[in-house]
């Protein structure tokens, strides 16, 4: 039976905790707080997908779109409005929240209202008290089951707009995104500030394997029938700019206004219309791939690199071992052939020895039997003339 990502998760859990617990003594500081850090990460199980683009590509409106929000809960207006990083993650109720900063430089969560929302966002002339100014960015909790995974979607200033603070806001963020969802519009094609943002994305997103991390919205697709040239040279110039393949990267023709009249009408030809449907197949499916290569083998790669750290040095005890062990066996060896070589001559000398001792023996052996027959032909003749005589011979 398959394991489920929590099964995984606890199970990948627990090797870093029995990896960390080792680490105890071992010079791989560095390394075992990256691991933490990682753990850490998986248990929270968030995964940061960062919408962004340029002014006026109804990236504002496609959220809205994408979250069922009837009643916007994103600002829209004809003037960039978005000022601050606003974040949407799963809750038991709807519940919303302002980080601000303090005289004393700390950031304070306060609970706000939904009609709040949008003086903190927009900019300072729109915000309504000088706390409103000193806010951070926005946390929305809501009860939508697509984010009880872990997911938190993040709306963003357009990059390239009459505020250069925003682009330097969004720019600062990606740091944090698993993924970027990138709202370009069938108005006008891709800018040249638009693809190289693209290209810097890509090395600014916290998950290094970025094949997967990328897609882009061709949004407002009701202003216009005929995008299809556009759509296929969108794909084009962002491929080549990210350096991808036109499979790895999805460009999606979306209206997120259709999807708000079909909320508001409940009529069904503007959602299908829309393309949101595709889209959020789309985002939901490549989400939850990511989440398991982000999450998952992220965690296993700090796993991994802490252990190789742990192991370097007794790596390096095993590789001196083994060339003293070497050494120690070459001595070994050198003396064990000297002694096989005495043996060989020994074994030599001894034949020699025994073949001498036999030759000797034998030598003796023959001496003996000539003086024993010389003895006995001397006795044989002293007896024999008395033996005849007295025989009468």
């Amino acid at each position: 039976m398959t394991a489920t990502f929590d099964e995984l998760r606890e199970e990948i859990l627990s090797l870093c905790a029995d990896l960390d617990a080792r680490t105890d003594g071992r010079n791989v500081p560095h390394t075992a707080e990256r691991l933490r850090q990682a753990a850490a990460r998986l248990t929270d199980g968030k995964l940061v997908v960062i919408f962004c683009g340029e002014f006026k590509r109804g990236k504002s409106t496609l959220l809205n779109a994408l979250l069922d929000q009837r009643i916007p809960l994103f600002p829209v207006a004809p003037t960039p409005k978005t000022r601050l990083i606003t974040s949407v993650a799963y809750g038991e109720t709807e519940q919303y929240f302002a980080k601000v900063t303090g005289p004393d430089g700390a950031t304070e969560r306060k609970p706000i209202t939904r009609e709040d929302i949008e003086t903190y966002v927009g900019e300072p002339d729109h915000a309504g008290s000088a706390d409103h100014a000193d806010a951070v960015m926005v946390e929305i909790l809501l009860p939508d089951r697509r984010l009880k995974s872990g997911l938190v979607l993040m709306d963003t200033p357009g990059v390239g707009g009459i505020h250069p603070v925003h682009s330097k806001i969004t720019e600062h963020v990606l740091p944090t995104a698993d993924a970027i969802v990138f709202v370009a519009s069938v108005t006008e094609p891709l800018r040249e500030a638009e693809l190289d943002f693209l290209y810097a994305a890509g090395t600014l997103m916290r998950a290094s394997d970025t094949r997967d991390g990328l897609l882009v919205a061709l949004n407002m697709i009701d202003t216009r029938t005929d995008y299809a040239d556009l759509l296929t040279e969108t794909r084009r110039r962002v491929a080549e700019r990210t350096g991808r393949t036109l499979a790895q990267t999805p460009v999606l023709p979306v209206s997120g206004l259709h999807k708000m009249h079909y909320l508001d009408t409940g009529d069904k030809a503007f959602l299908e219309e829309s393309g949101i449907s595709e889209l959020e197949a789309a985002l939901w499916k490549q989400l939850a791939d990511r989440r398991i290569r982000v999450l998952l083998g992220g965690t296993l790669a700090a796993a991994e690199e802490t252990a190789n750290a742990m192991l370097k040095p007794l790596r390096a005890e095993e590789a001196s071992l083994r060339d003293r062990t070497g050494r120690k066996l070459a001595e070994l060896e050198e003396e064990t052939t000297a002694s096989h070589a005495r043996l060989v001559r020994l074994r030599e000398e001894s034949a020699q020895w025994r073949t001498d001792i036999r030759e000797q023996l034998a030598e003796l052996g023959r001496e003996m039997t000539q003086r024993a027959s010389r003895i006995f032909d001397e006795i044989w003749r002293a007896v024999r003339p008395n033996s005849w005589r007295r025989s009468g011979t």
